[in-house]
This record gives structure tokens, sequence and C-alpha cells, in this order.
């Protein structure tokens, strides 16, 4: 899992530009990885945070039902990250990511009831 979390970072990336939702093997493979790497490792966690930041970007530029879409495809590995049960964050990281995510997503969600 560590060699494929930086580059799926610029995979990520293409959905951007015209805020395509990635596809669905693509996302597997992100929360696959994001669940494979909730480990208390400096360098995994910081790399892990990176995908997770590409995540949000993907997200904020999405539709509403993309959004749901890429939820649910991330939902097992996105969910370690904001519980964060072992508490291997910093709370600055945590702060400054993690609750960046979450409050990306959740505000679109609201937005678009």
């Amino acid at each position: 899992m560590v060699f494929l979390q930086l580059p799926l970072l610029p995979l990520l990336s293409c959905s951007i530009p015209d805020a395509s939702c990635p596809p669905d093997s693509l996302l597997g493979t992100v929360n696959a990885v994001l669940c494979g790497t909730y480990k208390p490792d400096v360098e995994l966690t910081n790399n892990s945070l990176q995908l997770l930041e590409k995540t949000r970007e993907v997200i904020v530029v999405s539709s509403p039902s993309n959004v749901l879409r890429i939820l649910e495809s991330l939902q097992t590995g996105l969910q370690r990250w904001i519980e964060d049960k072992e508490e291997i964050l910093a709370v600055d990281a945590f702060n400054s990511v993690v609750c960046q995510v979450f409050a990306s997503w959740n505000g679109l969600l609201t937005l678009h009831r």
C-alpha cells in the first residue's frame, strides 16, 4: 500500500479540471491505501495526509451525485482517519487536513440536500 500513496495523487488530480468522478477502480484503490496506511508511522501519515487533501480537492469540485459516489467508495478509509481511534495524528495535522476534508464534504452534502 505504501508504494501507492504518492502515485495516486496525480491520478486523482486528473478528475479535478473537468469535475469528473474518478473511476471506481481508482476510488477503490484510494480507499484500500487509506485503510492500509492508517498506522503510527510518520512517512505513512504524511503521505496519507497528502492523499486526504487531494481527495478533498476532488470532492470540492464534484457534483452532488459524484460526492455521494466518492464518499461511498472511500467510506472505510475516510472513517479511519476521521475517527483516529489510535490517535496517531498530531492535533494540528488532524485539524488542518482531516477536519477540512470532513467539513468540505459535509458542507457540500448539506448545501445540496
